[in-house]
């Protein structure tokens, strides 16, 4: 099911001394490296437009097909990561709290509504650790490619945060891909890259163009329409930096991956 049901004003009791001391390291290095993170979310949900149940979930509640929508709703998980980096998830009084519990709600309500509509498990335990992936994933396992420039000790720190947010909205510990460490979960987001990620690039859903275009001509239009970022060029960055740039060159590019990304 798509919520583990526990309290998120309950710590968990993983959450002793020396792991809190890991989750509020990551304030500092956010801080310090908040442009390179926001490059690694940018790339990362481009990409995972690909992936169905995202993508199904963004189509059902249309609210990000076109441009102007985008812009808000982007806008708006923007802001929502801001707060889960800057403040204190843990504690009921704080804003980041209070975000992750509003976004733990829309979950909700979204799932319950696709279920109404005879979508079976939608936004399940997988989904959310999947798209967990996406949030971290890049960060954590190609971060000098795109200047994240981190010791291991804080990369695995900034797993171990992910493992917090994720257990905030819903995750339950045996589902939460951060639960095992750096390692695993390293190990984890290459077989979503390998077996989910690049397989739905090759052979992308219906409706991946216009929500991946909707979300670039949203930005876009902050710089009055300026075409500074562009879906191709993104996903050019993506695949360069996962070290897999020959695989959209001739001649073993798919066609598809060879019109996107050159």
């Amino acid at each position: 099911e798509g919520d583990s049901g526990v309290d998120a004003s309950t710590p968990p009791a993983w959450l002793g001394p020396t792991q809190r001391a890991c989750y509020d390291r990551t304030r500092d290095v956010f801080e310090q490296h908040a442009f390179v993170y926001t490059m690694c979310f940018h790339v990362s949900l481009v990409i995972g437009f690909n992936l169905k149940p995202l993508l199904d979930a963004l189509v059902f509640t249309g609210d990000s097909g076109t441009p102007t929508q985008a812009l808000q709703r982007y806008m708006d998980t923007f802001a929502h990561l801001v707060d889960w980096h800057t403040g204190d998830i843990f504690d009921p009084t704080a804003t980041a709290y209070k975000s992750v519990e509003d976004v733990r709600k829309i979950h909700a309500g979204v799932r319950g509504a696709m279920e109404a509509k005879g979508k079976k498990l939608a936004i399940n335990q997988f989904n959310l650790a999947v798209v967990q992936s996406g949030f971290m994933g890049l960060s954590t396992v190609a971060p000098e490619q795109l200047g994240l420039v981190l010791k291991e000790s804080q990369l695995s720190d900034y797993v171990f945060f992910w493992r917090c947010v994720g257990r905030q909205l819903g995750i339950d510990d045996r589902f939460n891909l951060c639960g095992g460490g750096k390692r695993a979960s390293d190990a984890i987001v290459q077989e979503v890259t390998e077996q989910m990620l690049f397989p739905a690039v090759a052979n992308p859903p219906a409706g991946f163009d216009t929500m991946a275009q909707a979300y670039i001509d949203s930005l876009n239009s902050v710089w009055k329409g300026v075409p500074l970022l562009s879906v191709k060029s993104t996903m050019a960055v993506t695949y360069w930096a996962l070290g897999k740039e020959d695989e959209v060159r001739p001649p073993n590019a798919n066609a598809y991956l060879y019109a996107m990304c050159t």
